[in-house]
């Protein structure tokens, strides 16, 4: 057996094999049972008539093909275990030459792991790393943050004066396109708070001012399709106008919400839970910044595979989104106009950026020596279960996907540290 191997655009190496006469025909034997096995011969039990009678029946270059594949199977696995890149897909068989008596010649298509080279990765996070911004909370961020608890909090007072901002204000409305009512327009004693609730400025406006038992009629254009823009009528019943009377921010409110001594150690937990949140913003937008600096300077090929494997993923999760939502998947194509290989052609971008930067990560793992114990693994395996009612979960696939979350995590902290 003689190959050669020839690298091929999106991680894929082309493997050439020649096989001469003398080494097919050492598998005449198990090609005749094979064929033997597969139709009946008088006089012989299935797998063991003689070669030359098999012959007869099915014929000569039938023989020789089955004795081919046979020779082609043990050639294939036995370059593979020799050589030493990593094949993630099945190979992509093409017959050169395939004759009686002859040499036979194949080649074997297949995509391996990309090799990733990379550039100075520490030197890149060191550089992101100098763009990290100081943490600092302001005082009107815990106040604002305390306004907010005051405000869900907050005893309602029915009033007969008009609407302002602040009220909650109990509506129905219908509305109508064309005369025709929507269905999707359409509530019945909704509350909402003016200047709070998000709702088109223009139907806010009709709102203030108005008071209870009141009803209006009004027309406003809302968009509804990509740049275009339909004129509905409203019909609107003020069913309530309630004044909002918000508890004061003392001692005794920080006390009547948890385990606060008064309002100064609530502020002060409040400031910590903000800084906490914005700290953890930070530091995902650093390592963002950290994996865009170095894929700049990456050379990897990304192989079509696993674009396709990562999209089709992507595509799951999509439609999993929507049955949660009890909504239709289908509909939802059939609206936008796609198919499923549209959203995922447009999504692979995404995908092949995706896979760099895990193969980024395992790069710098590999140089860095940063491997993940099996006391980790088991302790993060176990909380997983511990918190979540998955059944039929795979644990293989489990360990693995948990596995590669800790070992990111070692990679970025190693960096965030240089």
């Amino acid at each position: 057996m003689k190959y050669k191997i020839e690298d091929k655009p999106k991680s894929q190496k082309e493997i050439e094999v020649t096989i001469l006469p003398e080494d097919i025909k050492k598998h005449l034997e198990k090609a005749v049972h094979k064929l033997s096995s597969e139709i009946k011969i008088k006089g012989f039990r299935p797998g063991k008539a003689p070669l030359e009678m098999v012959k007869d029946i099915v014929g000569e270059e039938k023989v020789w093909q089955e004795a081919c594949y046979e020779a082609i199977n043990e050639t294939y696995l036995e370059i593979i275990k020799k050589e030493t890149f990593d094949i993630i897909s099945a190979p992509k068989l093409e017959i050169i030459k395939m004759k009686a008596n002859e040499p036979l010649v194949y080649k074997a298509l297949v995509s391996v792991v990309p090799e990733v080279v990379l550039p100075d990765y520490k030197k890149k996070a060191k550089e992101v790393l100098i763009e990290k911004k100081e943490i600092k909370v302001e005082v009107e961020e815990v106040n604002k943050a305390i306004d907010s608890i005051r405000s869900s909090r907050a005893k309602a007072v029915r009033v007969s004066r008009a609407a302002k901002n602040g009220d909650e204000v109990v509506i129905s409305f219908q509305g109508k396109i064309d005369g025709i009512a929507q269905e999707g327009l359409k509530r019945e004693k909704m509350p909402i708070i003016l200047g709070e609730t998000k709702l088109i400025k223009d139907f806010e406006d009709a709102i203030i001012g108005a008071k209870e038992g009141e009803k209006k009629n009004f027309i406003l254009k809302m968009p509804f399709t990509e740049g275009g823009h339909k004129d509905v009528e409203f019909n609107l019943e003020i069913i309530a106008v309630n004044e909002r009377e918000l508890p004061e921010a003392n001692d005794e409110f920080s006390k009547s919400l948890g385990d606060f001594s008064g309002i100064d150690d609530m502020k002060k937990k409040i400031k910590e839970g903000i800084k906490l949140e914005k700290e953890d913003k930070e530091n995902k937008r650093i390592r963002v910044r950290i994996i865009e600096e170095i894929s700049k300077d990456t050379s990897v090929d990304v192989p079509q595979i696993l674009i396709d494997k990562v999209t089709e993923n992507m595509l799951h999760e999509f439609k999993n989104q929507f049955t949660q939502n009890g909504e239709s998947f289908n509909d939802y194509l059939a609206k936008s106009e796609k198919t499923e290989e549209q959203i995922k052609k447009a999504w692979e971008n995404q995908a092949e950026k995706r896979i760099i930067t895990s193969l980024i990560l395992l790069e710098i793992a590999k140089k860095e020596n940063i491997e993940v114990t099996e006391e980790e693994l088991e302790e993060q395996v176990t909380s997983y279960l511990d918190r979540t009612n998955e059944k039929d979960i795979d644990l293989n696939q489990l360990r693995s996907h948990l596995k590669e979350i800790i070992q990111n995590e070692k990679v970025f902290k190693m960096l965030e540290s240089l």
